[in-house]
């Protein structure tokens, strides 16, 4: 009985420990709930072939509580982890596009588009209208003998030629459509940048708390063993004091610390969807990886494929075809037209017939609108080029600073891990001299502060590395994922 019962406790803790790692793996707890009840059940019917009749029934209700309070505690367990686990930054990028409003609107401006450009095809086609009416006419005194008239008409008008005026409003509403489309993917870059900005200043934030609540560890420790030295008569009351102002300063910073990782947090939880009171943990900070990128070609790139600049040239050609298509309006529209009509007023020469022809119109004057909306037109188009070559040019200032800090900060890492190392050695040689009272407090925590800018240091590198590495994909219109 006793050794079946351990087996069955190892096999529940095993699937404890196999169902939380499989949830780390997978980022999701139903799975691992799911294998604890098939487990559970398994190994509870296995009862049922161990112990005789008569304490069966008393063991299936003692097992099935247990089974139910275990499944209970599984639930539990996974559920505070799927809430409170720590997040990635691939999963907070696809969080940040899914809910993302930003992304959302500039999906709808291309749907926007697209219908528009249905509008616009759908307006220089041919048209047709119907028409109905019913006349009286004759004496009010006398209504009984007023002469009623039905009429009806279905009228067809082809658009023949109009000098281009058409084809380039067409061709306009396409470039603007392509814009759009090519915005949206402007926006999710935008929204990935921020996201990843907003990643990495969480995690060093954490970092920090990290490093001074190890300080403010190491400065209780030296307080208490200069109290252990002032008891003895070995050093004075105000080197305690020292201490203890020091690690009221670090608590403070301490302070300081947790409130930058509430804003941070609260930033990241803004854009990936979450509530924004939401205590969200993000993964440690790794060593980075070689980043190796010729800036020439990166340069060539950004001019051929970047977002931003391929937006701007369609909306340049837009401007264009609509200047051209308002250019057609000066001109004659020739069009075709045929009508089929019905009456029954005998005072005409035929009742129904079926007519058609050819027409011109032409705008003689309008008010000078027509000329003062081209160089309306002009204008618009020549401050489109010259944000064109603004971009162009920011681009490229954009590309170089990043790929400077790039290059700077992926040098300043190994150089910032070996300070690192050595004041952590210096610092224990320090501890072993003040051990020995061979030197005050002062000097040792000048020696603790040291290592605390040290990591301090090599933390804020690493991800300013990290973001240069954003800001370089961003500049140049690279993916991030």
């Amino acid at each position: 009985m006793e050794k079946v019962n351990s087996i069955k406790s190892l096999i529940f803790y095993g699937c404890i420990r196999k169902s939380f790692t499989h949830y780390h793996e997978k980022s999701h707890p139903r799975s691992s709930v799911h294998l604890f009840l098939i487990i559970f059940l398994v190994n509870n019917v296995s009862l049922f072939l161990i112990f005789p009749n008569i304490l069966r029934s008393f063991l299936i209700t003692w097992n099935i509580m247990m089974l139910i309070f275990k499944i209970l505690v599984c639930y539990l367990l996974a559920a505070s982890s799927f809430l409170y686990g720590t997040l990635t930054l691939e999963s907070c990028y696809d969080l940040a596009l899914n809910y993302s409003e930003t992304l959302t609107v500039a999906e709808l401006r291309a749907l926007i588009e697209q219908d528009r450009t249905r509008e616009v095809y759908g307006l220089h086609l041919p048209q047709i209208t119907a028409q109905i009416d019913f006349l009286t006419k004759g004496n009010l005194k006398r209504v009984r003998h007023q002469e009623r008239t039905k009429n009806a008409r279905v009228s067809l008008v082809i658009p023949l030629y109009n000098f281009g005026h058409s084809t380039h409003t067409i061709n306009a509403q396409k470039s603007r459509e392509e814009s759009s489309f090519i915005k949206m993917t402007t926006a999710r870059q935008k929204i990935l940048h921020a996201t990843n900005h907003a990643y990495f200043t969480l995690a060093e934030a954490q970092k920090i708390i990290l490093i001074i609540k190890e300080s403010i560890r190491s400065l209780k420790g030296q307080l208490r063993i200069s109290k252990d030295f002032a008891e003895q008569g070995l050093i004075h009351e105000n080197e305690i004091l020292v201490v203890e102002l020091e690690l009221a300063l670090r608590q403070q910073d301490l302070l300081q610390a947790q409130s930058n990782v509430s804003i941070a947090a609260t930033q990241l939880n803004r854009l990936i969807g979450y509530p924004l009171d939401r205590q969200t943990v993000v993964i440690d900070l790794l060593e980075p990886i070689p980043y190796h990128a010729n800036l020439n070609q990166l340069l060539e790139e950004a001019r051929s494929n970047h977002p931003h600049l391929k937006a701007l040239q369609a909306d340049i050609k837009a401007a264009r075809s609509t200047r051209t298509a308002e250019k057609g309006k000066l001109y004659p529209s020739i069009y075709g037209y045929t009508n089929y009509s019905t009456s029954d007023n005998y005072a005409l020469p035929y009742r129904h017939g079926l007519d058609a022809g050819i027409g011109i119109q032409l705008s003689l004057y309008d008010g000078g609108s027509t000329w003062a909306k081209l160089r309306r037109l002009r204008k618009e188009m020549c401050e489109l080029e010259q944000q064109y070559i603004a971009a162009e040019k920011d681009m490229e200032l954009y590309i170089r600073t990043a790929f400077s800090t790039v290059e700077n900060t992926i040098q300043k890492i190994p150089l910032a891990l070996k300070a690192i190392q050595v004041a952590e050695h210096n610092l224990t040689l320090v501890k072993n001299h003040f051990a020995e009272g061979l030197i005050t407090n002062e000097d040792l925590m000048i020696d603790e502060e040291k290592l605390l800018h040290a990591r301090h240091n090599y933390y804020q590198t690493l991800c300013q590395y990290y973001k240069a590495k954003a800001d370089l994909a961003y500049a140049a219109g690279l993916n991030f994922l």
